[in-house]
């Protein structure tokens, strides 16, 4: 019998993506004025926006912040719920606050959106993708020319988006044929480009079950390269119990709630957590007390400075990417990039 074809490694595989704090303070001075967080995926995201956006209200001056979840489509319950300033697939919750029934399926409804608490805005909304299609480029069109007009017309100054595993990242389960047709990809997709600063945050990578680990470290390490990765943030200092009521323990906030209340050392790098639901993951338990923190469409600073000898530095930055070019009199020209 033939020995077994070993799986291909993955570039960046051994990615030590941990190893970069980021401080939640940061994130306030990238996202300001009127900032919409938004549930990638749907689900669950929900809970984690919440606890993030009150954090940021918290701890922040001059700055709004909306919540959102995303839904494939218009939600089974979609009668009991109104436009947002004319926008068809911007939806408005009822006012009451209804407690998830651990009885009642919620996939597909807005059950958990429900049971959030409400900001003065309104919000949390309900962003619905409209596409169908199995085609990943009728279906990406359909769904960027949309929503994005609906988006933009809401006056949001910056986006972050939220999305509870990483799904979004690696393609995940949750979805028929190409990963590209993903929920959590789509709308990510979709608030990229809107144009607008955007800050992709994955709570708790793995958490949803639909990530090996070494997938998971490789599509970091893309984002390292592209120069979007700034760094991880612990999940301690938000608080999200309070809304799991009704919630089952396979849950992502369950999940991540677990490992938070777990006796492992914060840097304990051996301990390693079974994701009890889709591919059943062994992911790293700290993993699951932490976030990830990708910036997109940020503007980008230039500066420059001009020798007496004629060389001039021109030194421009976005993000975690600066490039440096160097023009010398003779026309020589040299650029270093660095992320």
């Amino acid at each position: 019998m033939s020995e077994p074809t070993p799986e291909p490694q993955l570039d960046g595989a051994d990615f030590d993506f941990m190893a970069d704090e980021y401080s939640l303070a940061d994130l306030v001075t990238v996202v300001s004025g009127k900032v919409l967080v938004i549930g990638c995926g749907g689900g669950c995201d929900i809970v984690f926006v919440t606890a993030l956006a009150q954090h940021l209200r918290d701890n922040s001056t001059g700055s709004v912040y909306f919540t959102a979840n995303t839904k494939g489509g218009f939600p089974s319950d979609v009668d009991a719920l109104t436009a947002v300033n004319g926008a068809a697939n911007i939806l408005r919750l009822p006012s009451a606050v209804v407690p998830v029934n651990p009885d009642v399926p919620t996939y597909g409804s807005t059950a958990v959106e429900q049971s959030m608490p409400r900001f003065e805005d309104g919000s949390p909304y309900i962003f619905c993708l409209p596409s169908k299609s199995k085609d990943v480029d009728e279906c990406t069109t359909e769904n960027q020319s949309t929503m994005i007009p609906q988006i933009q017309a809401q006056g949001f100054d910056a986006i972050i988006g939220v999305d509870a595993g990483g799904d979004g990242l690696t393609g995940g389960v949750d979805f028929e044929g190409d990963v590209a047709l993903g929920r959590d990809v789509q709308m990510i997709g979709v608030l990229k480009a809107c144009g607008l600063p955007f800050v992709h945050v994955v709570f708790g990578p793995g958490c949803d079950g639909e990530s090996q680990e070494a997938q998971m470290r490789a599509a970091l390490h893309r984002e390292k390269l592209a120069g979007s990765f700034c760094g991880v943030f612990s999940l301690r200092p938000l608080s999200w119990r309070e809304n799991c009521v009704g919630l089952g323990p396979t849950r992502t906030p369950m999940v991540c709630l677990a490992a938070c209340d777990s006796d492992d050392p914060a840097d304990d790098q051996s301990s390693y957590t079974v994701i009890q639901r889709n591919i059943k993951p062994r992911i790293p338990t700290r993993w699951l007390t932490h976030a990830v923190v990708l910036v997109f469409n940020l503007p980008t600073t230039t500066s420059t400075i001009t020798h007496p000898d004629g060389t001039t530095l021109v030194t421009a930055s976005q993000g975690t990417r600066t490039t440096t070019t160097v023009t010398h009199p003779d026309g020589t020209v040299v650029s270093v990039e660095t992320v």
